[in-house]
């Protein structure tokens, strides 16, 4: 498991929903937080059906 205080200092981040799928790299410095990469991608149509009762 990925924690800010490693030695690396960093922690990635996903977002999972029904259109895309988004991901977050975040750094912890002296002055705070940094975004140092990120990702958004989406997923085709109809890849991913919510509430659907059989």
């Amino acid at each position: 498991m990925a924690s800010l205080k490693s030695k690396d200092k960093r922690i990635l981040g996903v977002d999972i929903s029904s259109t895309s799928v988004k991901m977050l790299e975040i750094s912890r410095g002296t002055d705070g937080f940094r975004v140092e990469s990120y990702a958004v991608m989406p997923l085709p149509e109809n890849s991913v059906v919510e509430k659907k009762c059989k």
